[in-house]
């Protein structure tokens, strides 16, 4: 698992647990990091935020498709 962030590059690491809407991993994140993406291999699995925390893929594709899907704001 690893992340390509604004401030810090392509960092690797390893997810920790699961829970509810974010993953914990250990993967080194610094400020400007938060959005970035987290791949397992060659598969996005979420997006980084906060220290060490992601939230995963298909929650964020779900609450996209909740809200009208992509290009859409919620109300």
């Amino acid at each position: 698992m690893c992340k390509q962030g604004h401030r810090t590059g392509l960092v690797y690491g390893i997810k920790l647990r699961t829970h509810n809407m974010w993953f914990t991993h250990l993967i080194w994140t610094d400020g400007g990091d938060s959005g970035s993406p987290v791949v397992s291999g060659r598969t996005l699995v979420g997006n980084a935020w906060g220290a060490q925390h992601s939230s995963p893929i298909l929650s964020i594709v779900d609450e996209m498709n909740a809200n009208g899907g992509t290009g859409h704001l919620a109300n």
